[in-house]
């Protein structure tokens, strides 16, 4: 389990063990402070094979995902200082991420994730954010890098511009 933006191990993962339960289910009580999580299924610590939660699969783009199941623990009013961006809203001001593929210099298909702001007006003129990392690819920046859900609230609040967002993998 890796709490965002908080390096919880040097391996940046904390394994922590469950009670398999009579019915065949496996249970975890934690304390965990308010902030997004994001988390996988380990047997025996195999690391190579994480197992993703089928009860609350990571978003995907085709065949692309980012990987991990994601939890949101508290919210804005509950949480570790510095994250109360990160949650969902609960209105209706919020954007829409799509994912498209466009042709590479080589010919190549790749994937773009694209978030629009809410109230998007093609016929109008937006800054445009291009989020890019080695390594990880267009899911991860809209999910656990909350992109999308920190631009929500940013912009609804008025402490950013109407900004489009361009993420791909690398």
């Amino acid at each position: 389990m890796f709490q965002t933006g908080y390096s919880v191990k040097d391996a940046g993962y904390l394994p922590i063990p469950m009670e398999k339960q009579d019915d065949g289910t496996f249970k975890v009580t934690l304390p965990l402070p308010g902030t997004q999580y994001f988390y996988g299924f380990v047997e025996e610590g195999d690391m190579d094979n994480i197992l993703k939660d089928q009860s609350n699969l990571p978003e995907k783009n085709g065949d692309s995902d980012c990987g991990w199941s994601t939890i949101y623990v508290g919210d804005k009013d509950n949480c570790l200082e510095g994250q109360e961006y990160i949650y969902p809203r609960t209105d209706k001001k919020v954007g829409t991420v799509e994912y498209v593929n466009y042709k590479a210099a080589d010919g190549s298909e790749k994937p773009l994730g694209i978030y629009l702001p809410e109230g998007y007006d093609k016929n109008e003129t937006y800054k445009t954010l291009y989020l890019s990392h080695g390594g990880g690819n267009e899911v991860e920046w809209m999910t656990i890098g909350s992109a999308k859900n920190i631009f929500d609230n940013l912009i609804a609040e008025g402490k950013l511009d109407k900004t489009i967002i361009v993420t791909m993998d690398n």
